[in-house]
């Protein structure tokens, strides 16, 4: 039978046709009501999580994920909250997913996040695994300095896991890559020297060898009293209290530690460990706990935070 005010039979494909055209017109703003109900979601979760309430952003990054599965935000910003909190299996089962659905100019950063969960959790080797990839990844897109940063990461996880000399060979990776660039300008020169410099005291600190240490220090000062408060590199000048108090907390002086790493960044969870670790050495078990309290204030997602964070969460009893 056909329809004459359509001209299109109703029955068989015909019929298939008209109902699928129906349930488009009917579930498109339904999908579309769904996606923007999730969106809104994932928005209002991640403010949580950045303000380091994981345990009501956490529920609502899962509602957001019902209502869309495949949101890579979702994943993402779930994967994060999770790490935070400590549940490191759940969190990279999110970030792989995130990987997988990530968006163009997206998946460096879910890479990226992975790589720190893995740092977060201990495993070592499946945090190489991912900062090497973003780094092969860096190096085919032509960016060099993207991944000369990759290679500190990577560097600075080995280095904090008890591997100075690991860290020493990404150090001069990225390093060696930098100063091999041709047209390189003389403040990218300089910037190079400048963490290549921070980077042999702290590894040479791991080895215990502190004259060493302290001479590549002393090279750091050197450069900073020759340079300009408007050089372009002259914001540099602030991670040495934290450079000379990374060594001084190694070598087993814990108020010349204390004393310089007061002068660091007090936001930054590492700052804060090694803080608590130099109390803990002088057995001010009180301003320890409160440093490591401060930890846990603090939202960060980054290599710092992977070491200092399960620490801090550990000396206080806290568990997932």
């Amino acid at each position: 039978m056909r329809d004459r005010g359509l001209g299109v039979g109703v029955g068989g494909r015909g019929l298939a046709w008209v109902v699928r055209l129906g349930l488009c017109a009917v579930l498109g703003p339904v999908v579309a009501g769904a996606q923007d109900a999730a969106a809104s979601l994932v928005k209002e979760a991640r403010a949580l999580s950045i303000a380091n309430d994981q345990e009501a952003a956490i529920p609502l990054f899962e509602r957001a994920l019902v209502l869309a599965p495949d949101d890579f935000g979702g994943h993402l910003g779930l994967g994060i909250a999770l790490d935070e909190s400590g549940d490191y299996t759940r969190a990279q089962q999110h970030l792989r997913r995130a990987i997988d659905l990530a968006p163009d100019g997206a998946r460096d950063r879910a890479i990226t996040a992975m790589a720190v969960s893995y740092a977060f959790e201990g495993k070592l080797a499946e945090s190489a695994t991912y900062y090497e990839q973003l780094r092969d990844r860096q190096l085919a897109a032509r960016n060099p300095f993207g991944a000369a940063e990759t290679a500190n990461s990577l560097a600075r996880v080995y280095l904090e896991s008890g591997d100075p000399d690991a860290a020493e060979r990404w150090y001069r990776t990225a390093y060696d890559a930098v100063m091999a660039l041709p047209d390189l300008r003389p403040e990218q020169q300089e910037l190079a020297e400048l963490r290549w410099l921070f980077a042999a005291a702290r590894i040479e600190a791991r080895r215990g060898r502190f004259d060493l240490a302290r001479q590549h220090l002393d090279a750091l000062r050197t450069i900073f009293a020759a340079m300009p408060d408007t050089g372009i590199n002259a914001d540099q000048r602030v991670f040495l209290p934290y450079a000379v108090g990374y060594v001084e907390l190694a070598a087993g002086n814990a108020d010349g530690a204390v004393a310089e790493l007061r002068q660091s960044n007090q936001e930054d969870p590492f700052v804060l460990m090694l803080i608590a670790q130099a109390h803990e050495l002088k057995g001010d078990a009180a301003l320890a706990r409160d440093a490591y309290e401060r930890i846990l204030g603090i939202y960060a997602h980054n290599v710092g935070a992977a070491f200092a964070r399960p620490l801090a969460r550990q000396k206080l009893g806290r568990t997932p």
